[in-house]
């Protein structure tokens, strides 16, 4: 995996996996804008998440269980096959 600004995410990231989820890819996929996400085939465990970590404000879960890094643009998006 890339290094740089997707590093504080990969604890995440690892999570999922370790819990069962698996990646689409193993990798970040970059839009035109620079915008990256990380895609899971199962839903984001968001209660899994939340008791796990303790995320900054500016990391934020969407209405439809994506986990968005504000700050950085990217997201962590599962029920992807």
């Amino acid at each position: 995996m890339e290094t740089g600004r997707t590093d504080h995410l990969q604890p995440v990231i690892d999570l999922l996996i370790r819990t069962g989820n698996q990646p689409v890819r193993n990798e970040f996929q970059y839009d035109k804008d620079g915008e990256g996400v990380f895609t899971f085939k199962h839903p984001i465990d968001r209660s899994l998440l939340e008791a796990a970590f303790e995320f900054p404000e500016s990391i934020v879960f969407s209405p439809s269980g994506t986990l968005n890094d504000t700050a950085n643009f990217l997201k962590i998006r599962g029920g992807i096959s």
